[in-house]
């Protein structure tokens, strides 16, 4: 069987060292685009006796990267790991080997356990403070402080110095996570989220912030457009002569 590394959602830098590495260790690499997060690993893999899902993901991206091994054991991973390594390369936390038991998993399934396993080993001690938490994992300081600031986690708290969180805190954290990378601020973070929370029907509201938050990536798209336009043309100016 093929070694092969999915990978999901990885900066363009970690993918390049991600290939790098791979082709060190006899492995290939598949980039997975968000639209098939919904699929099971086994089709993701291609692994024999599995099919496409009539179905596309339309939830939002992951917050963290991931890597999942196919075909590989637990000391070939590590080894790819140890070279990555030596790379000085950003770590990728989200890590996993696809077995008998998570095969039939989607991606989107298996992304929210290794989430969840994440976080509350960033929690579990008092041997990673706060700062070294945001800092190691990329989990700015400003949303694990705010998310305990805002009051929406009741269930949040401190047992001999560390932090405990739930399965409900830590899908709130996913999503304030994914509303961050997007380009909401802390303010409109907390608003959006408190509205989550509001036992009445938020939804329109939540909505417009979100096509406000769309019509604002659109105009910097179209800026940036314009922008290559006029470089595009000085080069071609040059060149002509």
């Amino acid at each position: 069987m093929a070694q092969i590394i999915l990978t999901f959602g990885l900066e363009k830098e970690k993918l390049r060292v991600v290939r790098s590495t791979a082709l060190k260790n006899g492995m290939q690499v598949k980039e997975i685009s968000r639209i098939n997060y919904g699929q099971k690993l086994g089709f993701l893999a291609g692994i024999q006796g599995f099919h496409k899902e009539k179905t596309n993901y339309i939830g939002p991206d992951f917050p963290l990267g991931m890597m999942v091994f196919s075909g590989t054991d637990s000391t070939q991973m590590d080894a790819f790991l140890a070279d990555y390594k030596q790379t000085g390369a950003a770590s990728i936390p989200l890590k996993a080997i696809i077995t008998p038991h998570n095969i039939f998993w989607t991606a989107e399934a298996l992304y929210k356990e290794l989430w969840k396993e994440h976080l509350h080993f960033i929690f579990r001690s008092g041997d990673m403070t706060i700062y070294e938490a945001s800092e190691q994992y990329k989990i700015p300081l400003g949303v694990l402080r705010k998310y305990e600031s805002w009051g929406l986690c009741g269930a949040v708290k401190k047992v001999m110095g560390a932090w405990q969180y739930d399965d409900e805190d830590l899908e709130r954290l996913s999503m304030i996570l994914t509303l961050h990378n997007i380009g909401f601020t802390g303010a409109e973070v907390e608003t959006y989220m408190r509205l989550l929370l509001e036992e009445q029907n938020t939804d329109k509201t939540r909505l417009e912030m979100l096509e406000k938050k769309r019509m604002e990536a659109l105009d910097e798209i179209h800026f940036q457009e314009k922008k290559l336009a006029r470089l595009d043309y000085l080069r071609h100016e040059i060149r002509k002569r």
